[in-house]
């Protein structure tokens, strides 16, 4: 089977999975986002976010996907696109935390990294309210340093969209 294949396959049944497994288990600890984001620093980098991260207990295991888009400046044009499984996820009041490997990289055929993404639910989908930050790193260990390293430090407001993250442990 070919990578990407077998990659969208493990993706179909994760979320299927997923779906099934939190209707048995009711309410959790979760993120949830479709949304477009401007870099502060640079605010011609435009990108796409949309995931949904379900915590999974105490530790930071987790599950979910992630879609990640890169646009030209003006957002006609996808220059990047990834798609990472979501394998740790942490939910506290209204951040989250998650990371998992990428397993397909539109500009790299044989993707070995893992993206980490750290998020703030700022209510209403207002502009200013919801913010968020992501990194790539190589390897699984330094996705669970940067998960629990990663601070307020928000580098992209979200301008269109809305996260959402659903927590009891406010």
């Amino acid at each position: 089977m070919k990578p990407r294949l077998f990659f969208l396959v493990i993706l179909i049944s994760g979320i299927v999975t997923s779906s099934f497994n939190v209707a048995i288990a009711g309410y959790e600890e979760k993120a949830t986002g479709d949304v477009v984001s401007k870099n502060i620093l640079y605010p011609a980098r435009v990108h796409g976010f949309s995931f949904t991260a379900h915590e999974m207990g105490e530790e930071p295991f987790g599950k979910g996907f992630l879609t990640h888009q890169r646009f030209s400046a003006d957002g006609t044009e996808v220059l990047r696109e990834e798609h990472s499984l979501i394998l740790y996820v942490i939910v506290e009041g209204n951040e989250a935390w998650f990371a998992g490997p990428i397993g397909y990289d539109s500009i790299d055929p044989n993707p070995t990294r893992w993206f980490v993404l750290h998020i703030f639910d700022g209510g209403q989908p207002y502009e200013h309210n919801d913010w968020l930050s992501f990194t790539r790193v190589a390897n699984e260990e330094e996705a669970l340093e940067k998960l629990y390293g990663m601070t307020g430090d928000y580098t992209h407001e979200v301008v269109i969209g809305n996260l959402k993250v659903h927590s009891r442990k406010h």
